[in-house]
C-alpha cells in the first residue's frame, strides 16, 4: 500500500471514529434532556402529591375539630346499624363512655314505643334511597333521662351501593316540651273557643219567627265560628207587631262575638220597654258609648213589622242600606239614617238623633237586610258587589219564599267571591209579605 492510500485509510478511520462520537454524544444529550424533563415532572408531580396530601391532612384536622366541637350529636352506623364512630357530644348527652357507644346499635337507645317506628322508617329510606330524611324520637340516656333528638340521617354509598349510615343529631328535648305545652294549651283554648261558640250560638235565632202575613228567612255566617254579626227579635204583647234588630259589631271573632253578646244584653233590656224605635237608638248609643271599650260601636237598623197595617217602621244607625223589593221588581233602598250605635258620646259631643220611617208594604213585596261581608268579594277596596247587580240578583229571587231567597243571594255572592274563606262575617234575612 503506498502512502497516499495510507493517508486516505488514517482520514477515513478518523472520520468514522468523529461520526461514531458524535452520534453517541448527540444521544446521550437528548436522552440527558428527556431524563431532565422526566425528573422535572415527577418532581413536580411529587411536589403536587405532598400539597394535596397536606390539604388532606388539613381538612381532615378541620373536620375532626369540626365534628368533635360541634354542638349536635354526629355518630355513623354500619349497614346493621351498629354504631362504628361518635363524636365526643355523643358521650356527653347520651351519658354512656365512648366504648360503650361503640358497641350498641342505634336503636338499642330509642324508647321501646318508639322502635319499631323508626326501625321501619330507616329502612323505607335505604328501600328508596332517599339520600336525606328527618325525624324526631325520644331516647333514654346512661343516667335514664328521657330525651328527644331531631335527626338528619344520610346514607353512605360506595361503588353505588349503600354501606353506611351518618347521622346529626340535636337535642330538642325543651322544643319538644313546650311545643307539648303549646298544643295542650291550643286544645284548652280550641275547647273554650267551642263552647263560646256555643254560647254565642244560643244568643241568635235559631230559626225565622212567625208573624201572620209575614214570611222570614235567615242566614248567619261568622267568618270564624265567632262573630260580630247580630240578629235579635223582639215580640211584642199585641201580637200584631215583630220587632228585628239587625246589626253588625265591629271587628271580627271572640272579640266581636263578646261585644255582640253585650248588645243583646242591652237591646233586650231596651227594646222591651215599650219606647219608639228612635228613643231605643238614643239609648243604646248612650249606653255603648260609656261601656264599650274605645273605638268599638254597632251599626244597626231596628225595624218593627205590623200586621195590622202591613208596614214597617224604622230606624237606621250607620248600617248597611235595607233594600225593599216590590213585587213587580222595583228596588227602593232605605239609607237614611244616624251614626253608628256607641261612635258618639253624647257627652263629649252633640247627642246624635235618629228619625225613625215608615214604609207601607203589599203582597209579594220583600225587604232585605244583609252586612257589608255579603257584598265584599275579594280583599282590594274596588272587589265588591255593586248596587246594581245586588239589586239584579234581588228582583230575580222577588217571588221565592224568604228562607230560599236567603239562600240564592249567599250563594251568587259566594260564587264572585275570590276565595272560598270569608273575609268577614255574613248576615242576611229577608221579610216577605204574603
Amino acid at each position: 500500500m503506498n502512502e497516499p492510500e495510507h493517508i486516505y485509510l488514517f482520514l477515513a478511520v478518523n472520520i468514522i471514529g468523529l461520526s461514531a462520537f458524535l452520534f453517541l454524544f448527540i444521544r446521550y444529550r437528548r436522552i440527558n434532556v428527556v431524563r431532565h424533563r422526566q425528573d422535572e415532572k415527577l418532581a413536580a408531580e411529587r411536589d403536587r402529591l405532598l400539597r394535596s396530601q397536606s390539604e388532606l391532612e388539613e381538612t381532615q384536622a378541620l373536620y375532626k375539630q369540626l365534628v368533635e366541637s360541634a354542638r349536635d350529636i354526629i355518630y355513623e352506623t354500619n349497614f346493621l346499624g351498629r354504631i362504628t364512630y361518635a363524636n365526643p357530644v355523643a358521650e356527653r348527652i347520651m351519658g354512656f363512655p365512648h366504648d360503650v357507644l361503640l358497641s350498641k346499635r342505634y336503636i338499642d337507645f330509642v324508647d321501646p314505643e318508639w322502635r319499631a317506628g323508626t326501625v321501619k322508617f330507616y329502612r323505607q329510606q335505604l328501600r328508596d334511597r332517599t339520600p336525606n330524611t328527618y325525624r324526631e324520637f325520644p331516647v333514654t340516656t346512661g343516667d335514664g333521662k328521657r330525651l328527644w333528638l331531631g335527626q338528619n340521617a344520610q346514607i353512605v354509598m360506595r361503588k353505588g351501593r349503600p354501606v353506611a349510615f351518618q347521622a346529626v343529631a340535636r337535642d330538642i328535648t325543651a322544643l319538644k316540651t313546650a311545643s307539648d305545652e303549646l298544643s295542650l294549651r291550643d286544645a284548652r283554648m280550641q275547647e273554650d273557643l267551642e263552647m263560646a261558640q256555643h254560647i254565642h250560638q244560643a244568643l241568635l235565632p235559631i230559626r225565622a219567627p212567625t208573624l201572620e202575613g209575614f214570611d222570614f228567612g235567615l242566614r248567619v255566617v261568622p267568618f270564624s265560628g265567632l262573630g260580630g254579626d247580630f240578629i235579635n227579635f223582639i215580640r211584642f204583647p199585641d201580637h200584631t207587631r215583630l220587632g228585628v234588630v239587625f246589626a253588625d259589631i265591629t271587628g271580627h271573632g271572640v272579640a266581636a262575638a263578646m261585644l255582640s253578646t253585650m248588645l243583646k244584653v242591652l237591646v233586650d233590656e231596651v227594646m222591651q220597654s215599650g219606647r219608639s224605635p228612635a228613643e231605643c237608638f238614643r239609648i243604646l248609643n248612650r249606653r255603648l258609648a260609656i261601656e264599650y271599650p274605645e273605638g268599638n260601636f254597632a251599626s244597626a237598623i231596628y225595624a218593627i213589622f205590623d200586621a195590622a197595617d202591613c208596614s214597617m217602621t224604622y230606624v237606621k244607625a250607620s248600617q248597611e242600606p235595607a233594600i225593599v223589593v216590590r213585587a213587580d221588581g222595583e228596588t227602593t233602598v232605605l239609607e237614611k239614617g244616624g251614626p253608628a250605635l256607641g261612635l258618639i258620646h253624647p257627652d263629649v259631643f252633640e247627642e246624635p238623633e235618629y228619625e225613625e220611617m215608615r214604609v207601607p208594604l203589599h203582597a209579594g213585596d220583600t225587604v232585605f237586610f244583609y252586612t257589608d261581608g255579603l257584598v265584599e268579594v275579594g280583599p282590594s277596596v274596588d272587589q265588591f258587589i255593586s248596587a246594581d247587580t245586588l239589586s239584579e240578583w234581588l228582583r230575580e229571587a222577588r217571588r221565592l219564599p224568604a228562607q230560599s231567597f236567603v239562600e240564592q243571594i249567599y250563594s251568587q255572592s259566594r260564587a264572585q267571591a275570590h276565595s272560598l274563606d270569608l273575609l268577614d262575617d255574613i248576615a242576611t234575612m229577608a221579610v216577605r209579605v204574603e
